[in-house]
C-alpha cells in the first residue's frame, strides 16, 4: 500500500510538471545533463499566482534527480514523510532530455517525460516545475 501511495504522490508531481504553463527561455544545446538534479518552481511565467500554488508542495518534496552517465536515472523525493526512489532512463538529444520510467510512478504514467534546456534549466513542453542543476 505504501509502494501504491508513493506510486500516485510522484505520478502527481509529474501531472503538475506537464500540465502547467511553461516556463521561459532561450534553447541550448551540447549541455551535458549527468549530474544532480533538482525541481523548482519557475515564477517569472505570464501566471505567477498558478506557479506559487505549486512552490509548496515542490519545495516540501525535496526532489533530486540523479542522471548518471550509461543512460540511468533515479528520482528520490521525500512523500509524506517518506523517502521514496524510482529508478529509470535518459537521453539527450539535440537539446531535449527525455526521462523514461518503466513503471510509469515518475512521469504521469506515460511511461516517458521530456524537457528542454533553456538559460540553465530543464523546463517540460508545459510547466513551472524545471529542474535545475544542484
Amino acid at each position: 500500500m505504501k509502494k501504491i501511495g508513493t506510486a500516485m504522490a510522484l505520478l502527481l508531481i509529474s501531472v503538475l510538471m506537464l500540465f502547467t504553463a511553461a516556463c521561459s527561455g532561450e534553447s541550448k544545446d551540447n549541455v551535458n545533463p549527468v549530474g544532480t538534479w533538482v525541481l523548482v518552481v519557475e515564477s517569472s511565467g505570464s501566471d505567477f499566482q498558478k506557479a506559487e500554488l505549486y512552490k509548496p508542495v515542490v519545495e516540501s518534496m525535496n526532489a533530486v534527480i540523479e542522471i548518471k552517465d550509461g543512460g540511468a536515472v533515479t528520482i528520490s523525493a521525500n512523500i509524506g514523510g517518506s523517502d521514496t526512489k524510482q529508478e529509470g532512463s535518459w537521453k539527450y538529444v539535440d537539446g531535449v532530455l527525455t526521462l523514461k520510467d518503466p513503471t510509469g510512478a515518475t512521469t504521469a504514467g506515460s511511461g516517458s517525460t521530456t524537457f528542454t534546456y533553456k538559460d540553465g534549466k530543464f523546463v517540460p513542453e508545459t510547466g513551472y516545475i524545471c529542474l535545475v542543476r544542484k
